[in-house]
């Protein structure tokens, strides 16, 4: 028997709440305004299960001191981290996060170069500094072992990187806006179809397997299947996802902080690097980067809606790919990951990458975590045949869709408080964003539990 859908009105409804964008925004939502009905919907059991999963990524706060960074990116990236940095200390849980040391090494007479010229700009902005051989050998022994002695090589470093575990932010973030606001509504395991406005009552309809919601806002913060919702709201049809899966592997302890390699000028992915894992355990090596048919991960329901997103652009979406890899770089970039993919003489290829960061490394050491790296949603201008760096929101009239490829998660409490923010804006009056409130709650002075009219008119 058919059972009607129950229908909902709610002031702003978050879709992908578990990811730590979504878990961010509704921490916003949650502290910093006067929203009266907030419902958070997650396909997943709980929250952080897919790219914030501690497996599945860096576990790297970027704050704008990477090398291959633009001053203007660092400076963008730098700001938009501040909120992330500021509340993974103020929480001083190891579980959650850690202060490491953070290196950069080029080597190399031409990386070299191009590295000393980049750190006088960063060490001005960033308080990072340069070093030279002996001192990464005092930091790192294991990347001087066994190098060879006439080879150059030089370093940037800075002591006080953050090391987070992404999946214990989103389930702390969600805790305290559900702290904070009792009304909260999280649904987990619930699916969401696609949203619409529905001009007649002014909101966004969402329907899922019981009920049907009309939210005067929406966020969407799904990873790689936010531009799908893009797509349907008439929002970023310029782009399409080029999912690009990252794999990682385990290594002895041979580092004590993170060590990355310089990265590929014009290459959009970061270089690879070797860390200590924050959960425990042998070291990790990557990400070694492979294009994927995947929008995550073997999910293959997941395949469909990338071919159609490709199949709406027969003739662009071809010459954006060739036009994308007519460059020298990204070819031999495409050749090197490939090679990394291939079963026995695939590791031999890993050990030699692995090599210019740790010399000493034997191929017998390193093993390919089956289980770990996630999708990155890289997202593909078709009108100007680039692959574009960064987070991405479309913006509609009280919405917001968010799509997170690196640095994503580093700036998505910065994105929520943003995002949030901007919707209260266009929703206008009795609504408002309180800008005094959401840096208290980062600041861990304002976590407890409060009635939306309850919020005071400090700084609007």
């Amino acid at each position: 028997m058919f059972k009607r859908k129950r229908e909902r009105y709610v002031d702003m409804l978050i879709l992908g709440v578990g990811g730590v964008s979504g878990a961010g925004t509704a921490f916003a939502a949650c502290m910093a305004t006067n929203l009266k009905s907030v419902v958070g919907i997650e396909q997943y059991a709980e929250p952080g299960l897919v790219n914030s999963h501690w497996a599945n990524n860096s576990q790297t706060v970027h704050t704008g001191d990477d090398p291959h960074y633009t001053e203007e990116k660092a400076e963008e990236t730098h700001a938009a981290s501040l909120p992330l940095f500021q509340y993974a200390k103020t929480k001083n849980n190891p579980l959650l996060a850690q202060t490491i040391r953070k290196m950069t090494i080029a080597v190399g007479t031409e990386e070299c170069a191009v590295l000393r010229e980049q750190s006088k700009w960063m060490a001005k902005k960033f308080g990072i500094r340069l070093i030279e051989r002996d001192e990464i050998a005092r930091l790192e022994p294991n990347v001087i072992k066994e190098r060879d002695e006439k080879e150059e090589i030089c370093a940037i470093v800075t002591d006080d990187g953050l090391m987070v575990n992404f999946q214990e932010l989103a389930r702390m973030l969600l805790a305290d806006a559900k702290a904070a606001r009792p009304d909260l509504e999280l649904q987990f395991n619930t699916s969401a179809g696609k949203a619409t406005y529905d001009a007649a009552r002014g909101c966004y309809r969402v329907a899922t397997k019981h009920e049907i919601f009309y939210a005067k806002s929406l966020v969407v913060t799904c990873g790689a299947g936010s531009l799908s919702y893009a797509h349907h709201l008439g929002l970023g049809r310029e782009y399409v996802i080029g999912p690009v899966k990252g794999d990682y592997c385990a290594i002895p302890d041979v580092v004590t902080g993170k060590v990355y390699e310089a990265q590929t000028k014009g290459i959009p992915f970061s270089g690879g690097h070797v860390d200590p894992n924050i959960v425990g355990g042998r070291c990790r090596f990557g990400p070694l980067t492979k294009f994927s048919l995947f929008l995550e991960w073997f999910k293959w329901k997941t395949v469909p809606g990338l071919m159609r997103m490709w199949m709406r652009h027969p003739i662009r979406g071809p010459l954006a790919l060739y036009k994308i890899f007519q460059e020298d770089k990204m070819r031999a970039y495409a050749k090197e990951q490939f090679l990394f993919g291939l079963p026995v003489v695939g590791m031999e290829h890993v050990a030699e990458k692995l090599r210019k960061i740790i010399p000493s490394i034997r191929t017998e050491d390193i093993v390919r975590l089956s289980n770990a790296g996630g999708t990155r949603p890289q997202l593909v201008n078709i009108l100007l045949g680039i692959l574009e760096m960064g987070n991405k929101v479309f913006a509609a009239f009280c919405a917001r869709i968010v799509s997170t490829p690196s640095p994503g998660a580093s700036v998505s409490m910065a994105t929520g408080r943003d995002v949030v923010s901007q919707i209260i804006g266009e929703m206008g009056f009795p609504y408002y964003f309180d800008h005094h409130a959401f840096e208290s709650a980062v600041s861990g002075s304002m976590i407890k539990p409060r009635a939306p009219w309850e919020h005071s008119f400090g700084t609007l």
